[in-house]
């Protein structure tokens, strides 16, 4: 099995601009709402905008989703909020419309992706931390592709 090295992709990323992140968070600041009060879309704006590189953050025109899911047996060393084997219970409700994001998917009329792995694997013996590096042979790739 060959060996991918995520870190060799790190020049490829565009970073959100640090400076239009500051500006975004002044701006919030000055909102007549208090911090916090609209939850994680207090950070999830000031993202955005970063990402957009534009102060106040523009409209998303075109969103999808896309779901990555995967049983390759990581979620037994504990570093999941779901337990292990879980993942075709997840994909089967986003496919069934029975999911938060698939229902909000719906509702807006956004189309959604769904991609799950399967490995061989049954317990990984890859390290903690670099989960990349080769936890079992890939049994199965499957897309599905709804609305």
């Amino acid at each position: 099995m060959s060996s991918l090295n995520l870190d060799d992709f790190t020049d490829l990323i565009e970073r959100p601009d640090g400076g239009v992140r500051r500006d975004a968070e002044e701006r919030r600041e000055r909102q007549t709402l208090p911090p916090g009060a609209l939850g994680r879309l207090d950070e999830l704006g000031v993202w955005l905008s970063a990402a957009q590189s534009a102060v106040p953050v523009r409209p998303v025109e075109r969103p999808r989703v896309v779901l990555f899911a995967g049983d390759h047996g990581v979620a037994e060393l504990g570093v999941s909020a779901r337990p292990a084997g879980s993942a075709a219970t997840l994909v089967r409700a986003v496919l069934a419309g029975e999911s938060p994001v698939a229902v909000l998917a719906r509702r807006f009329d956004v189309p959604y992706t769904s991609w799950t792995w399967r490995s061989t694997a049954t317990r990984p013996s890859c390290p903690r931390r670099s989960p990349d590096t080769g936890c079992g042979a890939v049994r199965g790739v499957s897309t599905s592709r709804t609305r």
